[in-house]
């Protein structure tokens, strides 16, 4: 894509690229593609697809025990005017709490993010809300999201 001169393909590619690595596990190669969209989009102007990209690599930074760093990247995202970026950072930034051991704090990130626009972070929040519920001794509510 860079090559043919499409910057918002090759931004998006990356984007796509960060998220599944992430999933995958393949953390390295995760940081690297999320790192070049974000800068790839500031530098081309292209902001659109950015939120998304700082997303994912706050999840990654939780995965790899970097709690601070994932929020300070996720919590300014709470605003954004696009509903599903907004939705997915409130559960990023779920995952960072719990890590830290926050977990009233998780919880009602992840309660947020479950009750929110989009799908996959509905999901990703639900199970959330589950776990923590459960860290937290309340068994009903872990249940009620289930």
């Amino acid at each position: 894509m860079a090559r043919a001169g499409n910057s918002t393909g090759e931004i998006v590619a990356l984007v796509h690229l960060g998220y599944t690595s992430v999933i995958l596990g393949a953390y390295d190669e995760a940081e690297r593609a999320l790192t070049r969209a974000i800068d790839t989009a500031r530098r081309t102007g292209f902001e659109f697809v950015r939120p998304y990209a700082e997303v994912f690599l706050g999840m990654l930074k939780s995965r790899r025990g970097r709690f601070a760093e994932a929020l300070e990247l996720v919590l300014p995202l709470h605003r954004s005017h696009d509903a599903s970026v907004a939705n997915l950072s409130r559960v990023a930034a779920a995952e960072a709490y719990h890590g830290q051991g926050e977990l009233e704090a998780a919880f009602a990130q992840a309660q947020s993010a479950a009750a929110g626009p989009s799908p996959r972070a509905r999901r990703w929040a639900g199970s959330l809300v589950a776990e923590i519920a459960l860290a937290l001794g309340r068994a009903a509510d872990a249940l009620a999201a289930a």
